[in-house]
């Protein structure tokens, strides 16, 4: 398992697209997965970092998404951490489950 704390992206943004995909780059994913091998990754909620490793990163791969799961951030009274409709923040994390093409 790897992980990485997406909360540390650099707001810097000739960096960004760098930090992002900073394990899958350095890291040889692929040689790792076996046929049907699956990743799972815990996802930013920036559309700009998901299209990037959607498109740029696991299309070169040859993996596809099969699963989605949110996970909502709530306060003791199940209350949202913050509102649905905030502009910079969201109550939720997507985590995703990518399967590697034959």
């Amino acid at each position: 398992m790897l992980s990485r704390d997406s909360s540390t992206v650099s707001r810097d943004t000739r960096r960004k697209y760098e930090d992002v995909g900073y394990m899958f780059h350095y890291i040889d994913i692929p040689s790792l997965l076996q046929d049907n091998g699956l990743l799972a990754v815990w996802v930013t909620n920036n559309a700009s970092h998901v299209t990037h490793l959607v498109e740029e990163v696991f299309k070169r791969w040859r993996i596809r998404l099969t699963s989605v799961c949110y996970w909502l951030k709530v306060t003791n009274s199940g209350i949202p951490v913050v509102p649905f409709r905030s502009p910079h923040k969201k109550p939720f994390r997507a985590f995703t489950g990518w399967r590697k093409n034959n």
